[in-house]
C-alpha cells in the first residue's frame, strides 16, 4: 500500500472535475471531514404533541388548541406552556394537525376549520370541512403545509367549529382510542 501526502488536490484545470477512485471501488476518507461537504437539515428539527383533555370552544370563533403534552421534541423548541413550536433556525418546515371537534348531540356540527397561525398573526395555512347542508356529530379536517419560518417564529394550532348547540368541544380521543389519540400537531424542518 502506497500513502501520498500533500495539503490540496484538485483537479489538473480551474473549474475542472476531481474523479478519486473508479466505479465499483470503496474509498474511505478517514478523520474529520472539512468544508465544502453537503450537509443536510432534514429532520434537524421536529415534535409532535396533543392535547390530552377535552377543551371547551367558542363556536364559530377560532380558538386556539391547548397541546399541552409532548410525543417527542428533538430540540426543546415545542412550548407547552403556549402550545406553540417555536423555530431554532431559519429554514422551511412541514407543519400538520389532526383532531376533531364535537357537538355531543348528532346533527349539530355544521363545519371546522383548523388553522395554523404564524406569531399570533395571520392564519398561514387553513383546512375546512363544511356540512351544513348535512350536519353531523363530529368532523375534523386534516391540515398540512409547509411554511417557510425563521430564527424564533412560533407557529400555533387553532380551530373553529360551528356548532348548532354552540357549544362544541374539541376532543381528546375518540370512543375507541386512548387519550390524545384523536389529535396531533407536528412538524420537522424540511430544509
Amino acid at each position: 500500500m502506497s500513502e501520498i501526502k500533500v495539503d490540496t488536490i484538485g483537479p489538473r484545470v480551474d473549474s475542472g472535475t476531481l474523479t478519486i477512485g473508479a466505479a465499483g471501488d470503496t474509498v474511505n476518507i478517514a478523520g474529520t471531514a472539512g468544508t465544502g461537504f453537503p450537509t443536510s437539515v432534514f429532520g434537524s428539527s421536529y415534535f409532535a404533541a396533543f392535547n390530552n383533555t377535552d377543551q371547551t370552544l367558542t363556536n364559530a370563533t377560532y380558538t386556539k388548541i391547548t397541546v399541552n403534552t409532548e410525543i417527542v421534541d428533538s430540540g426543546g423548541n415545542f412550548d407547552t406552556s403556549n402550545n406553540r413550536f417555536i423555530a431554532p433556525a431559519t429554514g422551511v418546515y412541514f407543519i400538520y394537525a389532526r383532531g376533531f371537534a364535537d357537538s355531543g348531540t348528532n346533527t349539530e356540527i355544521n363545519s371546522v376549520l383548523f388553522g395554523l397561525k404564524k406569531n399570533n398573526g395571520t392564519i398561514v395555512a387553513e383546512s375546512s370541512v363544511n356540512m351544513a347542508a348535512n350536519p353531523g356529530r363530529n368532523m375534523g379536517p386534516a391540515l398540512q403545509s409547509t411554511i417557510s419560518l425563521s430564527a424564533s417564529d412560533y407557529i400555533e394550532f387553532w380551530c373553529n367549529a360551528n356548532d348548532a348547540s354552540g357549544s362544541p368541544v374539541f376532543k381528546n380521543n375518540t370512543i375507541f382510542s386512548a387519550t390524545g389519540a384523536g389529535n396531533e400537531f407536528g412538524g420537522w424542518r424540511v430544509a
